[in-house]
């Protein structure tokens, strides 16, 4: 499942402003690449919330992540801190466009092939 670490403040931040409320959340993926390198901004957005983050990925080295990514259409955001060593800490969104990710891991693995 691809998990993206995030600080434990902020983990704890976006629980409690989701807590005990119906939850909708955006994931969008915004893809940068010049023909070498390729980054993805993972921006998340709690809708009916002020809360939003973004993720800037360099997806070069994480071909992997992005293969789940576009196999599963989710993606995991669980806090940094050796305080939550278990799987009960994890946040799962479902991107609402599977095929951004898809997108993505071609283009990413496109590059890949340039590099190598």
């Amino acid at each position: 499942m691809p998990c993206i670490l995030v600080n434990q403040k902020k983990y704890e931040e976006m629980l409690q402003r989701v807590y005990s409320k119906k939850v909708r959340a955006e994931a969008l993926l915004d893809i940068f690449y010049d023909a070498q390198d390729v980054f993805v901004d993972v921006q998340v957005k709690f809708l009916d919330t002020d809360f939003e983050e973004n993720y800037l990925l360099y997806a070069n080295n994480m071909i992997g992540f992005f293969e789940a990514l576009a196999e599963s259409g989710l993606i995991s955001l669980a806090p940094d801190s050796s305080a939550y060593t278990n799987s009960e800490n994890v946040f799962m969104i479902q991107l609402p466009k599977k095929d951004a990710a898809e997108k993505a891991l071609e283009i990413i693995k496109a590059n890949a092939k340039k590099r190598g």
